[in-house]
């Protein structure tokens, strides 16, 4: 395949992870944390409005799909490493499974049932043992790093919002 033709669909997602993100600045999404101006518009429950919001930037009715596309579309955009390392989430029944990619290649890296966890992720920024600076997400069922992309704290933020509403969702 010619390069050009690999490119484009590249090349798509990374103009549709744009607009995205431009949808969320709009809109005070993609800030790390809720700002007073946004309790107010969004009401006492600020998780259902941002889940109603993806649906409709999605355009689903399902939350846990909306959810996760939001996530793997971040994960894309924010991809850790020189190579190119990029998670992706994939919900399967009541288990979140997390594929890591590289190159052509893509590996399970996690598999495990959200019951019995507690929802509210943790996020990191900084450098660790085995990874040059970045981001993660601790994993709900181990605190290991989880889900990693490069640094960038308002990404990570985001991720985690998402990655929180996701577990609530599932645990219902």
């Amino acid at each position: 395949m010619p390069d050009g033709a690999r490119l484009l669909p590249r090349m798509r997602s990374y103009l549709n992870t744009c607009r995205l993100m431009l949808c969320l600045l709009a809109s005070g999404f993609a800030t790390t944390g809720w700002a007073s101006s946004s309790q107010d518009i969004l009401g006492p429950n600020p998780t259902k409005a941002y889940v109603a919001h993806l649906k409709t930037l999605y355009k689903t009715k399902d939350a846990k799909l909306a959810l996760s596309r939001h996530i793997n579309s971040l994960l894309q955009f924010y991809a850790y490493g020189e190579e190119t390392h990029h998670y992706q989430l994939k919900i399967k029944g009541t288990e979140l499974v997390t594929h890591r990619r590289s190159g052509d290649s893509r590996e399970i890296s996690s598999l495990f049932s959200v019951y019995g966890l507690n929802p509210y992720v943790k996020s990191e920024c900084g450098k660790q043992a085995t990874y040059s600076p970045a981001c993660w997400i601790k994993g709900p069922h181990n605190g290991d790093p989880w889900l990693i992309i490069k640094p960038n704290q308002e990404g990570i933020e985001e991720i985690r919002k998402a990655a929180t509403a996701l577990l609530i969702e599932m645990q219902k």
